[in-house]
């Protein structure tokens, strides 16, 4: 989600567990928005509750214009008028029930959209670069557009190299064949690998 950096607990070279925050937006106005969805449940919340008992109560006054409708104690008028309120609650508790359903569905969106401000490591590994500052305005890549990383996370286990080879030697090469890495930084160790694909 785009915002304002607010934080960066992470710095380039360190370690992290999967879970663990490495940059935090300025989430004030999402905050906001998931206490106002909050109470937008509560109060959806109370109005059907309201409905129901509103609802009970028109079934009762229904029940009873039935019964002195029957001994001839009440007019037509006041029985159709009893009914339809009774039809008439029933509808506003179905009404209330999903205006419920969709603060609840609105208060679900204000936290996943709050959740976004914060960036957690997708697995164990470490920090190799960050690219951004605290007090600087990010933004995510739009689709088909790629920008650099605001931070770049790498998992050790999971390292490849990348090495040219001599088009005369490509024909010695096979896949899952064992292999020997030197590298400049390391030069009395050797690692040992396999070839994983051949291009």
């Amino acid at each position: 989600i785009a915002g304002l950096v607010s934080a960066i607990p992470v710095k380039k070279g360190g370690v992290v567990e999967r879970g663990q925050v490495l940059l935090q937006i300025d989430d004030a106005e999402h905050r906001a928005n998931a206490r106002l969805a909050e109470r937008s449940l509560e109060a959806a919340k109370a109005t059907a509750q309201e409905a129901r008992l509103d609802a009970d109560q028109a079934q009762r006054d229904l029940k009873r214009a039935e019964g002195l409708a029957e001994r001839d104690l009440s007019t037509e008028q006041r029985l159709e008028e009893a009914q339809t309120r009774a039809q008439v609650t029933s509808v506003e508790t179905t009404a209330a029930a999903a205006r419920v359903k969709q603060a609840e569905a609105s208060l679900e969106l204000a936290r996943a959209t709050l959740d976004k401000t914060t960036m957690r490591a997708p697995f164990d590994g470490v920090v190799l670069d960050v690219t951004t500052e605290v007090g600087e305005w990010i933004s995510p890549s739009p689709p088909g557009v790629m920008i650099p990383a605001v931070i770049d996370v790498i998992a050790p286990d999971s390292l490849y190299v990348s090495a040219p080879i001599d088009e005369s030697d490509v024909a010695r090469l096979r896949l899952d064949q064992p292999c020997r890495i030197t590298l400049d930084a390391f030069r009395d160790r050797a690692f040992t690998g396999r070839v994983s694909y051949i291009a």
